[in-house]
């Protein structure tokens, strides 16, 4: 398998900062630019060099689970992996490498024993604190290996109720390593550019319950001024470009107007 320059260099990024005695790494690549080719070739790579590594690769829904095995033995066919996920109906615990649904493994971590690395996929789901399930699986891995490492792999490193993994108090990252977004992919050839297959002008919406603070009538008594009760929602083609405003739905324009004047 064949990695892109930015997948390699992902990896050097991580064997720096490991080599200078980092601790928990967050990797940020943008949707489609191969995630999980790169978590599967980063335990390769560490288990050539550490045949004793055992390592649980953490997903929450089954078809990323699907995706990271696929790709993992594409990569390296004979690599001694198990799966743990309940709605798979496979409960392994012991492989040295585990791929697993949070969900399944986040009550018995005692059962993983040793594990040297966790690697999240989709990382920006860990909470900055509480005893959510991936906190509540880490605390109880630590026990058992105090100097447990844990890499996270996402392309949006922050929350919106507690800002950015890799700062604060209580976050589980410590240093964004790699950084490749949607303008990089698109720049280098990767990602195909944005485009719109709106044929008209664009027709900024707002759901109908924020016109509350220009009248205030019932939402379910309002009708968009651009469209009838009459008219069919599936008539809303696109979110951000249309011939008419879904139902539901009021004009950018409408919701700026006066208070006495709006129509919304």
């Amino acid at each position: 398998m064949q990695l892109r320059p930015y997948q390699k260099a992902a990896l050097d990024a991580l064997d720096a900062y490991w080599n200078a005695g980092g601790g928990h790494p967050l990797c940020v690549l943008a949707t489609g630019t191969g995630k999980s080719v790169l978590i599967a070739k980063l335990i390769q790579d560490i288990a050539a060099g550490f045949p004793k590594l055992r390592v649980v690769v953490l997903v929450h829904v089954r078809e990323l689970l699907d995706q990271n095995l696929k790709h993992l033995l594409q990569l390296w066919p004979d690599a001694p992996y198990g799966i743990n996920s309940a709605g798979l109906r496979q409960r392994n615990w012991d492989a040295p490498i585990v791929l697993a649904n949070i969900q399944s493994v986040w009550r018995n971590p005692q059962r993983l024993g040793v594990r040297h690395l966790v690697v999240i996929d989709e990382s920006h789901l860990v909470p900055h604190d509480g005893d959510g399930m991936y906190r509540s699986l880490l605390d109880g891995l630590r026990v058992i290996e105090p100097s447990l490492r844990v890499c996270g792999f996402t392309a949006t490193p922050y929350r919106l109720d507690s800002g950015r993994l890799d700062e604060g108090d209580g976050r589980i990252f410590d240093k964004v390593v790699t950084d490749y977004g949607i303008a990089d992919g698109i720049r280098d050839g990767w990602l195909a550019p944005l485009s719109s297959k709106a044929t008209t002008a664009s027709v900024s919406t707002f759901p109908v319950w924020q016109c509350a603070a220009v009248n205030s009538s019932p939402a379910r008594w309002r009708t968009p001024p651009t469209m009838t009760r009459s008219s069919p929602r599936r008539s809303m083609r696109s979110p951000l470009a249309a011939r008419t405003v879904a139902p539901g739905f009021c004009s950018a324009a409408a919701f700026a107007m006066p208070v006495m004047s709006a129509t919304c």
